[in-house]
């Protein structure tokens, strides 16, 4: 927003010449005086560190810099993953071996189903592969991520939680296709 002639006038803004005080101030130099945390700033000089440096220095002991995660699954499906994953709320060597024993009194009906939706696609799974294949470090893999692909190394999960569904699901079958007597069917 830039002021009018009439606004201006009267005050210091009325006299300054832009120009004239570019040509006067090394705006470098000024620059380089005042730079934060870096070699050259104003307390550096004299070999001391500033009190900006210092702080500097405090804020970034308190409040270490994020670690950049790497995932290997788009978007939704990270998403998805990270709201399944909170809703089972089981370790992931409890679930290993509940689904390969077919465990179900620790895998609930509802946690196989969530399961069978997170099993990893023929992608993911070539994707993980090559993610060890290359030797990258694995904590550098969101957790969700890591959870994948440790899924990704159950054999036959997709079968397993698929068997462990028919069985949950037996009980309600076999009353479903049941017959119903002639004798129940007036009582």
């Amino acid at each position: 927003m830039h002021l009018s002639l009439l606004q201006v006038r009267g005050t210091i803004f009325n006299e300054l010449d832009d120009e004239k005080l570019f040509s006067i101030i090394d705006f470098l130099e000024f620059e380089e005086h005042f730079k934060i945390g870096l070699a050259g700033g104003a307390g550096k000089a004299n070999g001391n560190m500033s009190e900006v440096d210092s702080l500097h220095s405090y804020g970034s002991k308190r409040m270490p810099k994020k670690l950049e995660l790497t995932s290997l699954m788009e978007h939704t499906r990270l998403r998805n993953i990270a709201i399944s994953r909170r809703k089972l709320d089981l370790p992931f060597d409890m679930l290993n071996r509940a689904v390969n024993s077919l465990d179900l009194k620790t895998l609930n009906l509802d946690s196989v189903e969530l399961l069978q939706r997170m099993v990893p696609n023929d992608v993911e799974i070539k994707a993980y592969r090559e993610y060890e294949r290359e030797r990258k470090p694995i904590p550098q893999l969101t957790e969700e991520d890591q959870f994948m692909l440790n899924l990704s190394k159950i054999d036959r999960l997709a079968t397993k939680l698929q068997i462990m569904s028919f069985v949950a699901n037996f009980c309600d079958s076999i009353h479903m296709v049941t017959p119903v007597s002639r004798d129940d069917m007036f009582q």
